[in-house]
């Protein structure tokens, strides 16, 4: 079958746009090795004259090779891109938030969830740049002796998901590695055989919460800059950073979060930044509210919920049957219906958040998420906070991503729609 690739595309690590015929190959043959913007480990990238029967390109040295990359940075360009436009989701929030625990939780619970409860699957489309966080995914869901207790550690502004290019000789870049992810109907998925039209292509990352404080957007660590052509934009908010909530969160749970040392993060400043460098980044006015749908994810449910009266030990899921298949839905009235509480929660006793992402964005959308579900424990040798594999119980971390997939990408997830909010 023919492929149909796109007029224009994306690269995903910096940005840059052009058209498939302008992306120079990567060579194989081992006297090739060595580029001038990724180092002496990487393929020399260039432009081919010759090409193998099966559209393969034929290196100078002869090596055949199966690989390209993007003009600009050199970095490897997967194929599926070719074809397919990216979805961005752009996931922000202060140090120490949980941003890497619930995107790892997410990713991991939406394999298994999309999977079982809407028959789509969800696959690596770049196994090579999502390394950082399959790591990540690993520790927590796939540890070999569940009893004894992991941690992640912090994202660093200079490691893990960051890859360092010389851009221009003697300006070393850190641009951020995309997480990219096909979503695909699958079995008893009623545009199953349709299933190469409905694939949508989810593109996360993963940003340290150090880069966006104000002043850390340099031209040597632009790894913020796809806020800009983010679709939805993700901003997890920790109760338990904030001064006013901590003393009513420790009359209610025991959690050992709430006994450490606080942080001083003003998450609504942390916010307001991000909504100044979309605007930045997409050539908006200062001040315009963002035409994008925002997601702020409230994190660490397992140890506030009880401020609010609705039930997050389920998801907000259900299943029919017709036609002899069972497929699953879901119930955005009632994810509307948890972001209102939610909202008048923090509007209680975090107003100033709740103006600063509703002055920001026209859509704003309140979503409850906890990354393990349980209470993690005090490591009395390191002072660690660490938690056994068996007692993680991610909740709600699917929804804003299938929410997002039922409203704004209507071939893959059905839902009751709801227009209480506008979201």
């Amino acid at each position: 079958m023919a492929r149909t690739l796109l007029a224009q595309l994306t690269c995903p690590h910096c940005w840059h746009e052009c058209r498939a015929d302008e992306l120079p190959w990567v060579a194989t043959h081992p006297d090739l090795r060595g580029d001038p913007r990724l180092g002496p480990d990487d393929g020399l990238r260039f432009t081919p004259t010759r090409f193998e029967p099966s559209c393969e390109a034929i290196d100078p040295l002869g090596g055949r090779c199966s690989e390209f990359a993007c003009p600009r940075c050199h970095l490897v360009i997967p194929p599926i891109l070719l074809e397919r436009p990216l979805t961005i989701y752009s996931i922000a929030g202060a140090p120490g938030s949980g941003k890497s625990c619930t995107l790892a939780a997410a990713v991991r619970e939406m394999r298994r969830v999309f999977a079982t409860t809407f028959s789509l699957a969800v696959v690596d489309a770049d196994p090579v740049a999502s390394e950082p966080l399959r790591r990540h995914e690993e520790t927590l869901f796939m540890a070999t002796d569940d009893e004894a207790p992991v941690m992640l550690p912090k994202t660093e502004l200079a490691e893990g998901p960051y890859r360092s290019v010389l851009m221009e000789p003697g300006v070393s870049v850190m641009l951020p590695r995309p997480f990219i992810y096909s979503v695909r109907p699958q079995g008893t998925h009623p545009n199953a055989p349709v299933a190469d039209g409905c694939t949508h292509l989810m593109c996360l990352y993963d940003n340290a919460g150090e880069h966006f404080r104000p002043g850390a957007d340099t031209a040597s660590q632009p790894g913020s800059q796809h806020l800009g052509r983010a679709s939805i934009l993700l901003f997890v908010m920790d109760p338990t950073q904030d001064a006013r909530f901590r003393p009513i969160l420790s009359a209610i749970s025991a959690d050992p979060q709430l006994a450490l040392e606080p942080r001083s993060e003003r998450q609504e400043v942390l916010l307001a930044e991000m909504a100044n460098r979309v605007r930045t980044h997409s050539g908006l006015a200062a001040g315009e509210r963002l035409r994008k749908v925002l997601m702020v994810l409230v994190a660490k449910c397992d140890i506030w919920s009880k401020l609010i009266a609705e039930d997050l030990e389920r998801d907000p899921y259900w299943t029919n049957s017709e036609n002899g298949r069972t497929l699953g839905f879901v119930d955005t009235k009632r994810v509307d219906r948890v972001s209102g509480a939610v909202r008048e929660m923090l509007k209680r006793f975090s107003p100033e958040f709740v103006a600063t992402a509703e002055d920001a964005c026209e859509r704003v959308l309140y979503v409850p998420v906890s990354a393990f579900g349980a209470s993690p424990a005090l490591d009395p040798a390191t002072g660690l906070l660490r938690i056994k594999p068996r007692e993680i119980r991610p909740r709600w971390v699917t929804v804003p991503f299938a929410y997002a997939l039922s409203r704004w990408a209507t071939t893959l997830i059905g839902s009751n729609k709801s227009s209480t909010n506008g979201a």
